[in-house]
Formats: C-alpha cells, sequence, structure tokens
C-alpha cells in the first residue's frame, strides 16, 4: 500500500508539475498527502488494537549487500511490468529505469548527502527517460513511472506517520511530512532541468520551411 497508493499518487503529481501541468500537479500531490493523514488515521486506530494484544518482540535489522539488494530491486522491478500494465517490449526499458533510480538515489546520497540526493536521482533517471525516449520513439513515461516509484517519498511519508505516533525513530529525527513535500519539489525540480536539456523539441512546420526571400519588384521603365 505504502508503494502502491500514496508514492503513486505523489509520482504522477511530480511528473505533471515537471511537464508544467501545474494545476492538476498541485492538486495531486495534495491529495497524495491527505492519502497520508488517512494512512495515520488506520495506523492509529491499528495501534490502539494492538493494545489489546501481545507485545511484539523488538528486532533489528542488518543491511543486505549492495548486489544482493539491487537483484531484489529488479526483481521489483519486473513486479511492476505487471502492475502498470506495460508491455513485454518495454519490460527491459521498466527494469533498467527501477535500477537507474535506486542506484543512483544510494549513490547520490554517498557523494552529496541525504538531502541532496532527490533532485540528482531526479535528474539521472529524467536523463535517461528522455534519452531512451528520443533512441526509440517510445514515450517517456515508460521509464519516467517506474524510476519514480523507487524515488517519491512513500515510505518517508509512512515513516513520518509512525514517529508522529510515536511508534519509532528518535525524537530528535525530523522527518515530517514538510520534508516530504521538500523532496517532492526536488524530485519535480530534477525532472524539469532534465527535461530541458534532453527533451526532444518539436519543429513546427513553419519554423522547418526555409525563410523565403523577399525580393523587391523592380520599377518599370519610364515613358
Amino acid at each position: 500500500m505504502t508503494l502502491l497508493v500514496p508514492a503513486m499518487v505523489l509520482t504522477v503529481g511530480i511528473h505533471e508539475l515537471a511537464s508544467e501541468e501545474l494545476e492538476s500537479g498541485v492538486v495531486r500531490v495534495g491529495y497524495g498527502m491527505l492519502r497520508f493523514a488517512m494512512l495515520a488515521v488506520g495506523i492509529a486506530a491499528a495501534v490502539n488494537v494492538a493494545h489489546f494484544a501481545s507485545a511484539v518482540p523488538q528486532v533489528t535489522a542488518t543491511p543486505l549487500p549492495f548486489p544482493v539488494v539491487l537483484v531484489i530491486v529488479g526483481v521489483g522491478g519486473l513486479a511492476l511490468v505487471a502492475c502498470l500494465q506495460g508491455p513485454r517490449r518495454d519490460t527491459l526499458a521498466i527494469v533498467a529505469a527501477v535500477l537507474v533510480a535506486y542506484a543512483a538515489q544510494e549513490l547520490s546520497k554517498r557523494v552529496v548527502g541525504e538531502h541532496g540526493a532527490p533532485m540528482l536521482s531526479a535528474f539521472a533517471l529524467g536523463t535517461v527517460a528522455y534519452l531512451h525516449a528520443n533512441a526509440t520513439g517510445r514515450s517517456v513515461p515508460v521509464m519516467m513511472v517506474p524510476g519514480l516509484l523507487q524515488l517519491a517519498p512513500g515510505f518517508l511519508g509512512t515513516e513520518s506517520v509512525l514517529r508522529l505516533l510515536g511508534q519509532g525513530g528518535s525524537p530528535h529525527e525530523t522527518d515530517t511530512f514538510f520534508r516530504v513535500t521538500v523532496i517532492a519539489v526536488q524530485l519535480a525540480t530534477g525532472l524539469l532541468v532534465a527535461g530541458l536539456l534532453f527533451r526532444r523539441r518539436e519543429v513546427t512546420p513553419a519554423a522547418a520551411a526555409p525563410a523565403e526571400t523577399v525580393r523587391t519588384p523592380s520599377r518599370p521603365p519610364s515613358g
């Protein structure tokens, strides 16, 4: 639900903002934030019910090796082919978009830190998506949407809900809904810059036609 419900709404809204569709993009991003609030209500109800059950044992998570994570992310990309109802010929592009987005996010975090990673990751994803579209003639969202699902702050929004409810994280951490909004703006900015640099420019017939030379008619001879 975290990946396919709130993050998907934010993904489409971010893509619309980057495509200069401001009205629908702002409304959709706002609706995505509302979905997080609805998620908070459901989690709060579950927490209250869990108080009547036995305590859940605390488990410390151990990070998996990066190559293993890439394989798991690639399998998730195959699942997105079915979830997004993509054609078989775009399977490789969808899986590649997921891997590019995840790898760019992890590498950019190590280089510039977590706050600068979303914009750089979105720029890398947008660059690959536009170059793929220019080279193959396929639509840009073929790679844009699956990759954005890896970058959209769906998990961050859910984590913020848990922290607001006091169910996880350190009290000194500041992952709030405001940060989710900031990350969404960074993603839109990265995609917008990639579009300005690599989007194929459509040439109008008037611009494509050669300029006609205007000749001044010669004066007829007098007398």
